[in-house]
């Protein structure tokens, strides 16, 4: 239930504060369409709404980060990079939220960074017009796409190293 208060009305004016009204409701109507929180990717075709090509639960392949992976600093991000020595687990990856499939019991004290890889195929990537990403992240996370960033949530640094810490994060 919306109330007027009358020494804002007096100060301000009705439209200048129904303006404002309708400008704030209509920004977090935005950031919540716009912000994710759930880890899963889809494809959404010309005919609309495509099939999720991955799933929560999915196995991906992971990295902990006491040492940055093979390579250059974002060579593990890049399509065709070979995962060996890398380990493999269903979402969520993580420790100590009771929310993991995969749980990473030295993580904590042990290192700050997890990398972690998953592959998928487009049957008709010509009729993609856009994919989407959800992500349930602690902390913050920075995703990539054959190389290229695409999402960054409470991260600064740049590149992401193994001992890069998050800014805040949840």
């Amino acid at each position: 239930t919306r109330q007027r208060f009358s020494l804002i009305d007096f100060l301000f004016g009705f439209s200048t504060i129904d303006a404002l009204d309708i400008y704030i409701t209509e920004r977090i109507g935005f950031f919540d369409s716009v912000v994710s929180t759930e880890l899963s990717a889809g494809a959404v075709t010309s005919s609309g709404l495509g099939n999720l090509v991955i799933r929560a639960g999915d196995t991906w392949k992971y990295w902990e980060g006491t040492t940055d992976p093979a390579g250059g600093p974002l060579d593990w991000t890049k399509k065709g990079y070979l995962t060996t020595g890398w380990l493999q687990g269903a979402t969520g990856i993580g420790y100590g939220d009771g929310d993991d499939a995969t749980i990473l019991d030295d993580m904590e004290g042990g290192y700050t960074t997890v990398y972690a890889r998953r592959s998928f195929n487009l049957s008709s990537p010509g009729s993609i017009s856009f994919l989407a990403l959800q992500i349930d992240y602690d902390d913050g996370f920075v995703a990539y796409l054959n190389g290229v960033e695409v999402a960054r949530r409470y991260v600064a640094a740049d590149p992401v190293l193994f001992d890069t810490v998050t800014d805040g994060g949840r």
